[in-house]
C-alpha cells in the first residue's frame, strides 16, 4: 500500500519532474513543428494560439471544479492530459494532429495551473508562500535543466520518438500522484449540494470580487495580460530567430542540440536568481514586491526588443536569457500575491482567472505577431511583442500609488 507523502517535498517533486518532462517534450517539439510537420512562423503561432483558446475557455470552469470537489482529484487529471496530448503529438506527426494535441495538453493544464497553488497553499496553511513558490520555480529550472539534456540525447534517436516517450512517463507520474498525493487542508462542498450550479455561480462571482476589489490584484492580472501579449511569440518563435540569425559551426551540434544548450543556460541562472531573491529579497511587503514587479516589467521590455534586433548569436542568446530568467522570476511571485489576497475556498478560481489573463493576452498577441513575422521578419515580430509590455509600466505604478494611500 502507498502512503500518502508529505506535501511540500511532493510539490518541489511534482515542478521538477513535470516540467523536465515538458522541457524533454519541447526540445524536440518546436524542431519536430520546423523540420517534420513543416510549420512555417504564422503556422507556429498559430498552434500556440490554438493551445491558448483552450486554457481562455477552460482556465476559470476548471479553478471551480477544483474550488468545489478537489484540489488533488485536478492535479492529477490535468497531468494525465497533458501526458496524453504529448503521446498524440509525436506518435502522429502532422499539422492537424499538433493542434488536437494542443487542445488536449492545453485542457490538462487549465485542471493544473490554479489547483496545484491552491493545493499547496492549503496543505502549508498559506505561510510563508512567496519562497514557497519561489522554491518551486527553482525546481522547476532545474527540472528543465534535466529534461533539456535527456530531450537532446534522446532527439538523436527520433524527434517524434522523444516527444511519445515524455508523454508517457507523464501519464505513468500521474497514475504515482494517484498512489501518493495528500489532500488535508481542502475541505470540499457537502455530498449533497456538491456540483450544484449555484455554488459554481457563487465561487465564479467571489472569484471576481476579489479581483476587481483589490488596486494591486487587478494591477497583476493585468500585468499578466500583457506578459501573455508578448510571451506566445517569443515562445513559438525564438528558435526560429535564432536560425535566421545563424547558429555556430560545431561538428556534432545539431539545432537541436544548440537550443538545448542555450535553454540550459537559461535554466542555470533562472536558478540560481530565485535562490538570491528567495534569500535577500523581503518577499511578503507588498510594496516590494509590485517595485520588484516594475523593474522586471522594464527589463524584460528591454530584453525582448534587444532580441528581436540582436544580429549575432551572443547578443541574441544573452538578450533571450535576461527575458526568460525575468518571465520566470515574475511569475511566482504574482502567483504567490495572489494567493495571500485570497481566502482558501476561491483560491484556485482567483488563481485561474490569472491563467485566463494570460491566455487572453496570448490570444490577443500570438496572431498579430505571427503575421508581422510571416510579413517581414521574426525579429520585428519579437521587439513589437517587448514593445507591448509598456503599458505596465503605468499600471504598476498606480498600484503602488494606491498601495501606499492605504497604508
Amino acid at each position: 500500500m502507498w502512503r500518502p507523502l508529505p506535501a511540500y517535498p511532493l510539490y518541489c517533486a511534482y515542478c521538477l519532474i513535470v516540467r523536465a518532462l515538458r522541457a524533454v517534450y519541447w526540445t524536440a517539439g518546436v524542431y519536430f513543428y520546423i523540420s517534420v510537420v513543416g510549420l512555417d512562423p504564422f503556422r507556429l503561432v498559430i498552434v500556440g494560439t490554438a493551445l491558448e483558446v483552450v486554457i481562455l475557455l477552460g482556465e476559470v470552469p476548471t479553478g471551480i471544479v477544483a474550488d468545489i470537489y478537489s484540489r488533488r482529484l485536478s492535479v492529477i487529471l490535468g497531468v494525465a492530459l497533458m501526458g496524453a496530448g504529448f503521446a498524440f503529438d509525436g506518435a502522429v506527426g502532422a499539422f492537424w494532429a499538433t493542434l488536437v494535441a494542443q487542445l488536449i495538453w492545453g485542457l490538462g493544464a487549465t485542471f493544473t495551473s490554479g489547483a496545484l497553488g491552491a493545493w499547496i497553499a492549503d496543505e502549508l496553511g498559506g505561510d510563508d508562500l512567496e519562497r514557497v513558490y519561489l522554491r518551486g520555480a527553482q525546481c522547476a529550472s532545474a527540472g528543465a535543466l534535466l529534461g533539456i539534456g535527456v530531450g537532446v540525447g534522446l532527439s538523436y534517436a527520433g524527434l517524434a520518438l522523444t516527444m511519445v516517450l515524455a508523454g508517457g512517463a507523464l501519464l505513468a507520474f500521474a497514475t504515482f500522484l494517484a498512489a501518493v498525493m495528500p489532500e488535508h487542508g481542502f475541505a470540499p462542498i457537502a455530498r449533497g449540494t456538491r456540483g450544484a450550479w449555484s455554488h459554481f455561480g457563487a465561487t465564479l462571482r467571489a472569484g471576481r470580487t476579489v479581483v476587481r476589489g483589490s488596486g494591486s490584484v487587478l494591477a497583476c492580472v493585468g500585468l499578466v495580460v500583457l506578459l501573455g501579449m508578448g510571451s506566445e511569440s517569443f515562445d513559438r518563435l525564438w528558435e526560429v530567430h535564432l536560425l535566421g540569425i545563424g547558429l555556430p559551426s560545431v561538428a556534432g551540434f545539431t539545432p537541436v542540440a544548440w537550443f538545448g544548450l542555450v535553454d540550459a543556460g537559461g535554466a542555470l541562472l533562472s536558478i540560481t536568481a530565485a535562490e538570491v531573491m528567495r534569500r535577500r529579497v523581503a518577499l511578503g511587503a507588498p510594496r516590494t514586491l509590485l517595485r520588484a514587479l516594475l523593474a522586471f516589467t522594464g527589463l524584460i521590455t528591454l530584453g525582448m526588443v534587444a532580441f528581436g534586433a540582436a544580429r549575432s548569436f551572443v547578443v541574441g542568446v544573452a538578450a533571450y536569457w535576461l527575458t526568460l530568467l525575468l518571465r520566470q522570476l515574475a511569475s511566482p511571485l504574482i502567483d504567490a500575491w495572489l494567493a495571500r489576497q485570497t481566502p482558501s475556498a476561491i483560491r484556485a478560481t482567483v488563481l485561474s482567472f490569472v491563467g485566463q489573463a494570460d491566455a487572453a493576452g496570448q490570444i490577443a498577441g500570438g496572431p498579430l505577431f505571427g503575421w508581422i513575422a510571416g510579413a517581414h521578419s521574426t525579429g520585428l515580430a519579437l521587439a513589437a511583442a517587448g514593445l507591448s509590455l509598456l503599458p505596465g509600466i503605468p499600471l504598476l505604478l498606480r498600484a503602488l500609488r494606491a498601495d501606499a494611500r492605504e497604508v
